[in-house]
């Protein structure tokens, strides 16, 4: 359901040229790298979760330079 919710958060936002959403968007994903390993390692969660994060890390890279190049020709 989250995802689903967000999912309609990012198409109105892309949508509508709110390019705000997607430039916060960079850091956070990347965060949850960070948090996921924090879990690891406090014990809450298996170190297999570390195993969602690498495709996460390359479209966040991917939407920060996507971002920079939009404002490279902006």
């Amino acid at each position: 359901m989250t995802v689903i919710f967000l999912s309609i958060l990012y198409f109105t936002a892309a949508r509508n040229d709110y390019r705000e959403i997607f430039v916060a968007s960079v850091p956070i994903r990347f965060a949850v790298v960070a948090f996921f390993a924090a879990f690891a390692a406090a014990g809450f969660t298996s170190w297999n979760i570390l195993l969602l994060t690498p495709l996460d890390i390359v479209f966040a890279l991917w939407t920060w330079s996507t971002l920079r190049g939009a404002s490279a020709t902006a």
